[in-house]
C-alpha cells in the first residue's frame, strides 16, 4: 500500500515550508561565504567579502576600524589614544564619518563630518594569504579636507594586483594642526593621529594577510607631503620600508608653517572667543573646545592673517614644529639625512597648477593673485635662498613673470604660462628638492617621475576646469590608481590611453611596493627600465599617452632660471 496522497492544502504548506528552508539554506550559505571573522589586537572584526570590479577575484573589505578613541571633548586638540578593546564581533561593512571639514574648501562657509574620524580601512586579497605587500595610502586636501572613502579612492585594481590595501582617515584644519606648544594643544594632532593608524597596521596587518614588514606607505599632495613627514620623523622610524610620494613633499612652501599665531587670534575671533587669549594657551583652549566644531572648520579656508597674504600661505593650520613629532624644520631634519634609508618613488604632473586656475577664477582673484606675483609672495621656498630686501624680491618677481608670462598679466590668454610658474613653484621644486636630498644622502635607490597623460580619466583636470591647459593637472594620476565614483561609468577599449595607463601606473606602483624596484623586469607594458635618480643625470621616468621613457633634468630650463635668480644672494 503507498503512501497517502497529501491534500491540496497540505501539499501547499508542504511547499511554502520547503520553499522557506531553501531560502534559509541559501540566506545561511550567501552569509557564511560573503563575511569573514577577522581577530586584531582590539577584539573580532566581522568583515565582507566580495567580486573585485571586472575580475573573477574576491577581496576582504573592512572598512570603519577604530585605530583611535574619539578625540571628542576634553580630548579635542590633544594627540589621540590607541582604540579601546570591544565584545564579541564588530561589524566593518561601513565606512565611518570623515573628519569635520569644510564643506566646499574653496567658499568655507560650510562643514561636514565629524570629529568621531579615527578610523581605517582594510582591503585584501581573499581568500586570505600570508606575507603580502602592503600599501597604506594618505589623502589629501591641503590639510583641511578628504577623507579615505571609496567615493574617491575605489582599490580594486590595486587590490587585483595582489596586494593589501589600507586608507585611513586623520583629523584635518584647527582640529587636526592648532599649536600652542601644549599638552593640550601640541600641534600636528592630524600627522599624529596617521601615526597611531600605522602603528596598528604594523600590529595588525598580518590578520588580513599583510607582511608587517613590508609596508608602503604612499599619499598625494598633502598626503605626499605627510609621506615624506614619516620619512623624516624618527617617531615613525621602523613603521615601513618604502614610501611614494605624488605632487608634495615637506618642503613645498604650504606644506609647513612654523608660527601660526596670527591664525589662531582669528581663529578666536571665529569661534567667539577673545582673540587676546591667543597668548594664554589654557583659557584659549579652554573656550574653542567649547565652540562647536563647526565654528573652527567653516571660516578657517576664508581667513588669512596680514602674514598670510604676504607670503601667499594657502593653509591656515599645517604642520608645525612641535618639538617631539617634528623637532626642527623640515630643512634643518632633511638636511640631517633623516630617514635616507627609506626607499623613495616621487614625482610630479605635469601641468600640477591647474589647480591654481580654479582659486584664481573662485570669486574674481584673478586680480589677487596677478598682485601676488607681482609682489613676489610664495616666490621664495623653505629650503632655497631668498633676497633680503623688498626690491630684489620684486626683481625677482618681474623676471618670473617674464620668463612664464611673457611679461603680461594674468588673464585668460596666459593661464598656460601661469599654470607653469604654478607647477613648478608650488610643487615641482619641493619635491625635486626633497629627491636630491634623498640621493645626495643615500645609499638605497630613489625613482623621479613625470605624469602627463590626457585622457576622460583626468577627473582632477574636468573638476579644476582646465580641460583647455595642456597636461595633467594635480591628483590627476588619482583617476588610473583607483576607482572613484566622478568618472566616465562606461568601458574602454582595452587598447585605449585610459586602460594602458592605468595598467602601467598600477604595475609600477605595485612593483616598487612588492620589490623597491618598478620595473624588476621589462615588458611590452613597460618596455623600458626605470634608472633610480642621481644628482649627475636627474633621471626620470616620462609616463605620456603614448608609453614611457627615461629622460634627464626635468623642467631644466625653469630650473637654470631659478638658479640664475639664486646667484643674487648666495
Amino acid at each position: 500500500m503507498g503512501p497517502t496522497p497529501l491534500s491540496g492544502a497540505m501539499r501547499r504548506a508542504w511547499t511554502v515550508a520547503l520553499q522557506a528552508l531553501t531560502l534559509m539554506m541559501l540566506v545561511a550559505e550567501a552569509t557564511s561565504a560573503e563575511t569573514v571573522v577577522v581577530k586584531v589586537a582590539q577584539g573580532q572584526l566581522r568583515a565582507n567579502v566580495r567580486h573585485l570590479r571586472g575580475s573573477e577575484k574576491q577581496m576582504l573589505k573592512c572598512s570603519g576600524i577604530p585605530y583611535a578613541e574619539p578625540p571628542v571633548g576634553p580630548n579635542r586638540f590633544k594627540d589621540a589614544v590607541p582604540a579601546a578593546p570591544w565584545e564579541g564581533e564588530r561589524s566593518c561593512s561601513s565606512e565611518c564619518s570623515e573628519c569635520a571639514q569644510p564643506l566646499n574648501p574653496a567658499a568655507g562657509s560650510f562643514s561636514k563630518g565629524s570629529e568621531d574620524c579615527l578610523c581605517l580601512n582594510v582591503y585584501a586579497p581573499f581568500p586570505l594569504l600570508s606575507g603580502v605587500p602592503v600599501m597604506v595610502w594618505i589623502h589629501g586636501g591641503a590639510f583641511v579636507s578628504g577623507d579615505g572613502g571609496e567615493m574617491i579612492y575605489g582599490t580594486d585594481s590595486l587590490v587585483n594586483e595582489d596586494v593589501v590595501v589600507v586608507t585611513l582617515n586623520y583629523r584635518l584644519g584647527a582640529l587636526g594642526f592648532l599649536n600652542l606648544g601644549t599638552e593640550e594643544a601640541p600641534g600636528n594632532q592630524g600627522l599624529k593621529d596617521q601615526l597611531m593608524a600605522l602603528r596598528w597596521v604594523k600590529n595588525n596587518i598580518a590578520a588580513f594577510g599583510g607582511h608587517p614588514e613590508n609596508i608602503t606607505i604612499f599619499g598625494e599632495s598633502a598626503g605626499s607631503a605627510s609621506v615624506h613627514y614619516h620619512t623624516i620623523s624618527p617617531e615613525s622610524e621602523g613603521l615601513f620600508s618604502a614610501a611614494i610620494l605624488e605632487s608634495g613633499s615637506a618642503l613645498n612652501g604650504w606644506a609647513f608653517k612654523n608660527d601660526t599665531r596670527s591664525n589662531v587670534k582669528l581663529l578666536l575671533k571665529a569661534a567667539k572667543c577673545d582673540p587676546a587669549t591667543a597668548s594664554e594657551p589654557a583659557a584659549a583652549v579652554a573656550c574653542l573646545r567649547a565652540a562647536p566644531a563647526r565654528a573652527l572648520i567653516a571660516p578657517q579656508t576664508a581667513f588669512k592673517s596680514d602674514e598670510d597674504k604676504q607670503q601667499r600661505a594657502l593653509i591656515a593650520f599645517p604642520p608645525s614644529v612641535d618639538g617631539r613629532f617634528l623637532a626642527e624644520e623640515p630643512c634643518a631634519l632633511v638636511a640631517k639625512r633623516s630617514g635616507a634609508a627609506v626607499r623613495t618613488m616621487a614625482g610630479f604632473n605635469s601641468a600640477e597648477g591647474i589647480i591654481s586656475i580654479a582659486l584664481a577664477r573662485f570669486k574674481g582673484g584673478m586680480a589677487e593673485f596677478d598682485a601676488g606675483l607681482t609682489e613676489g609672495r610664495g616666490l621664495c621656498l623653505p629650503c632655497e635662498p631668498c633676497p633680503a630686501s623688498r626690491s630684489t624680491l620684486r626683481r625677482w618677481a618681474a623676471e618670473t613673470r617674464r620668463h612664464f608670462l611673457a611679461g603680461q598679466p594674468l588673464a585668460e590668454d596666459t593661464l598656460q604660462g601661469y599654470v607653469a610658474y604654478s607647477t613648478y613653484n608650488m610643487f615641482f621644486r619641493g619635491i625635486l628638492d626633497a629627491v636630491r636630498a634623498r640621493a645626495k644622502s643615500s645609499t638605497v635607490p630613489h625613482f623621479f617621475y613625470e605624469f602627463d597623460v590626457q585622457s576622460e580619466l583626468n577627473f582632477a583636470k574636468m573638476l579644476f576646469g582646465g580641460q583647455e591647459i595642456n597636461g595633467s593637472s594635480h591628483a590627476d594620476e588619482l583617476g588610473y590608481l583607483f576607482h572613484n565614483k566622478l568618472q566616465p561609468s562606461h568601458d574602454f577599449a582595452n587598447d585605449s590611453v585610459e586602460v594602458m595607463t592605468r595598467q602601467r601606473l598600477l604595475k609600477l606602483w605595485t612593483n616598487f611596493a612588492k620589490t623597491g624596484d618598478p620595473t624588476p623586469e621589462v615588458s611590452d607594458l613597460l618596455p623600458v627600465k626605470w634608472e633610480p635618480f642621481s644628482l649627475q643625470d636627474e633621471q626620470y621616468l616620462y609616463i605620456g599617452n603614448t608609453g614611457v621613457e627615461m629622460r634627464q633634468h626635468p623642467l631644466r630650463n625653469d630650473c637654470s632660471f631659478f638658479e640664475s635668480l639664486w646667484k643674487d644672494v648666495s
